[in-house]
């Protein structure tokens, strides 16, 4: 869980980062194992620090698009599945893991996804979502530079696989499709206002 109260209060009155296609908000929000990576990591420079985030957006966002906003009809929260990826693709880049570790860095963080959209009703838990998919892919990276093993199929395995789980007639494609041409990064939105992204136009309304 983010240890910062700006970082929880972020998360509590809804001001955050979301790309529409995916359905999913990118986690941003400091915890305790971040706060391990980034001692393992040692001293780390604005280029690595901003190539390991646009690895964990695309990573993530790609992820999510593969079913869309099928996952929210499920009712699972995107942040806190497809967000495993995000986290394990940005904390692999940041620990500069090799291709093998970095597959078993997202094997190990997408088996971690859970979240309910049930959360959203009168609860609090809607706000360890984010953190907690963090917490996923920052374990999962520190473990496989340790030699953990994760699934190497976690997304297209076609039994208990995260796409084949979570996902309505997954389109795969979007994993690999104009990858390193065209960055999803470009389409991360950020709320003005900390309401649902739909309402966020009536704010302007005079």
């Amino acid at each position: 869980m983010p240890r910062s109260p700006t970082a929880r209060s972020f998360t509590a009155l809804k001001w955050m980062t979301f790309t529409a296609l995916a359905s999913f908000t990118p986690a941003r929000k400091p915890s305790r194992p971040q706060t391990r990576l980034v001692r393992r990591a040692g001293k780390v420079d604005g280029k690595r620090f901003l190539t390991a985030m646009v690895a964990g957006y695309e990573v993530g966002c790609r992820v999510g698009m593969t079913g869309g906003a099928s996952q929210l009809r499920r009712g699972f929260h995107p942040s806190a599945t497809s967000g495993t990826f995000a986290a394990g693709a940005a904390a692999a880049k940041m620990l500069q893991l090799d291709p093998v570790k970095t597959l078993h860095t997202l094997g190990i963080a997408g088996t971690q996804a859970a979240g309910l959209m049930a959360a959203q009703h009168s609860s609090m838990v809607k706000r360890m979502h984010p953190g907690r998919s963090a917490q996923a892919g920052v374990y999962g990276a520190l473990l496989a530079n340790k030699g953990f093993t994760g699934i190497e199929d976690i997304l297209e395995a076609s039994y208990g696989g995260f796409c084949s789980t979570f996902c309505d007639n997954p389109n795969l494609s979007h994993l690999t499709q104009d990858l390193g041409e065209r960055f999803e990064t470009l389409n991360v939105g950020c709320k003005p206002y900390p309401l649902l992204r739909q309402q966020s136009h009536l704010n302007r309304c005079p």
